[in-house]
């Protein structure tokens, strides 16, 4: 895992705001969104996490609970991660680890069980990562700009941010390795205990038109941690960070200025 410093903020008196990419797409993902962050708050330090595998990081056979260790090791004091996809599953994990330097999570089209299990639909069919996984086994230069694709489908700015995620999904691409165990965290990984331990505030964005992980699962996330909010895109797909940075970008600002006045116990305006 490699964490990366974004900006050099104007007084970074904040803590930081870490922001890890899902399955398939690297830390470049979030570009669009970056300056907007640095337009409205400029003394937020921004950090870049690649996960094993991804953006020349090598994989070495981390399992999930490795790397949500790895993030509770390395990611600075108070910090506030905002997790995409499997990135938000596994910033679920970092933040119940013993001494977890995470104070805040946006969770970002994300869920506490990618596939269907008893007692919980809005997943999907352990049958699409068979498909997927024997895909990267056979071609992954054929199956991640499939995927980059497919998470966009039903949002009504598709055409623009698949041109805008192109890039990443061309050589060179994550290490097969890697991209094959991030598909076998996904079937294997059921956060549903681990939500009512999540004592961190959490804000948790959702696009209505999500057709690979359902806004149904984002709900269930903030009927269940003890202390989330919900921020519902109505046109946007799996990345509403993409559809529209400009608003994300506002809501996350103003989540961590919120924290930011909790820590020093002042007031901030809603």
């Amino acid at each position: 895992m490699n964490i990366t410093p974004l900006n050099a903020p104007v007084a970074p008196a904040r803590p930081s705001l870490a922001l890890l990419h899902g399955w398939g797409l690297d830390g470049r993902i979030w570009d669009d969104l970056l300056p907007h962050l640095a337009t409205l708050a400029p003394d937020l330090p921004l950090l870049r996490v690649d996960l094993p595998g991804y953006h020349g990081t090598p994989y070495a056979g981390e399992n999930a609970a490795d790397v949500a260790r790895q993030l509770a090791e390395q990611l600075p004091p108070g910090c506030i991660l905002a997790g995409w996809s499997l990135g938000g599953m596994l910033a679920q994990m970092a933040a119940v680890r013993p001494n977890s330097p995470i104070a805040r999570l946006v969770l970002l089209g994300t869920t506490p069980s990618f596939v269907k299990r008893e007692g919980f639909e809005a997943g999907q069919s352990p049958a699409l990562l068979a498909t997927f996984t024997a895909g990267i086994r056979a071609l992954p230069a054929a199956v991640v700009p499939r995927f980059a694709t497919l998470i966009n489908q039903g949002d009504s700015r598709a055409r623009d941010i698949n041109r805008l995620i192109k890039p990443l999904t061309q050589e060179p691409l994550p290490e097969k390795a890697g991209l094959l165990a991030g598909l076998a965290w996904l079937g294997e990984l059921d956060l549903r205990p681990l939500a009512a331990t999540i004592a961190q505030p959490a804000l948790v964005i959702h696009g209505a038109k999500d057709g690979l992980i359902p806004c149904e699962a984002g709900q269930w996330l903030v009927g269940h941690l003890p202390r989330a909010e919900l921020l519902t895109l109505p046109e946007a797909a799996h990345t509403p960070f993409l559809h529209d940075p400009a608003g994300c970008a506002a809501a996350i600002a103003r989540f961590a200025t919120a924290g930011a006045a909790a820590d020093t116990g002042t007031a901030t305006a809603a």
